[in-house]
C-alpha cells in the first residue's frame, strides 16, 4: 500500500486543469514514477503537445536529514535501519515538495500569473533530443556557473 502522500500527488496531478490565455480550460495527464536504486521522483506529464519531466532526487534531503539526527548509540536501531528511515522520511517529504510546487506552478498558470511555458521552461523536453530546456543550457554552458556557499563571485 502506498503512503498518503504518494497517492495525494498522483491524485492531485493526475487531473490539473489550466486555463489557456484564451480562457478554454486545458486539462492535463500526468505519471509519478520513483527509482528507488538512484532515489529520484519523477513526475511526467503532456500539457498540449508539450512533454514535461520534473525530476527531484531525494539522497539530499536523507543526507541533510542524517546530519540533523545522527546515529549515536542512543539511538534505537541499527545504523543501516537508521539511514534506510531517512531516505523513507526523504522520500515522503521530496513527494511532498514536488507536488506541492507544481500545484503552485499550475495556480499560477490558472490565475494568469504565469505562462505554461514560464512556469515550466526549465522541465519542458526538446523533441529533437529528449532532454529538458535546463539539460541543453547547462551542457551547453550558456548560463554562467553559480558561486558555491561562501564564494564571491565579482568577474
Amino acid at each position: 500500500m502506498t503512503d498518503p502522500c504518494k497517492r495525494h500527488m498522483k491524485r492531485k496531478v493526475t487531473a490539473f486543469r489550466a486555463v489557456s490565455n484564451e480562457g478554454r480550460t486545458m486539462w492535463g495527464v500526468a505519471e509519478r514514477r520513483e527509482c528507488i536504486r538512484c532515489g529520484d521522483q519523477v513526475v511526467q506529464f503532456t500539457y498540449r503537445g508539450r512533454d514535461v519531466t520534473a525530476k527531484a532526487s531525494y539522497r539530499g534531503y536523507a543526507a541533510v536529514w542524517l546530519k540533523e539526527h545522527p546515529y549515536t548509540h542512543r539511538t534505537k536501531g541499527s545504523k543501516v535501519a537508521h539511514e534506510a528511515k531517512a531516505l523513507k522520511q526523504a522520500e515522503v517529504s521530496v513527494c511532498s515538495i514536488l507536488r506541492d510546487w507544481i500545484k503552485g506552478q499550475v495556480m499560477a498558470i490558472e490565475t494568469g500569473v504565469l505562462t505554461f511555458e514560464g512556469a515550466f521552461l526549465g522541465q519542458i523536453l526538446l523533441p529533437s533530443s529528449g532532454a529538458t530546456v535546463l539539460e541543453a543550457v547547462m551542457q551547453g554552458g550558456l548560463l554562467p556557473a553559480l558561486a558555491g556557499p561562501g564564494e564571491d563571485r565579482h568577474e
